[in-house]
């Protein structure tokens, strides 16, 4: 059986080597949102291509907190909406987590 203090190592060691793959996937995801972006496809995002670009992102993101979709965000939506990604996240996380030996 290992103890607190073994778990919490090997979850550290698990932790710093993980991150770096991780965070492997944010250029990949980035690059993506450029080519979607880049409507003309010439490497290059206009004003006009980045502004609708962000504008289809506030859209989407605007339709996921109108909860009961009247068209307007409630301080209690967007608590709700915080409060379920949150809870997300850390589903996430635990999903990737390792299994630790008891």
């Amino acid at each position: 059986m290992l103890n607190s203090t073994k778990k919490a190592i090997i979850l550290a060691i698990f932790t710093l080597f993980s991150a770096p793959v991780l965070a492997a996937d944010a250029p990949k995801k980035s690059d993506e949102r450029f080519e979607r972006a880049d409507v003309n496809h010439d490497g290059k995002l206009s004003k006009e291509e980045f502004s609708a670009s962000a504008q289809e992102r506030a859209d989407k993101r605007f339709k996921e907190l109108d909860a009961n979709a009247d068209s307007v965000v409630t301080k209690e939506e967007l608590q709700a909406a915080r409060k379920a990604r949150k809870a997300k996240n850390l589903d996430v996380k635990k999903a990737e987590a390792p299994k630790i030996p008891q």
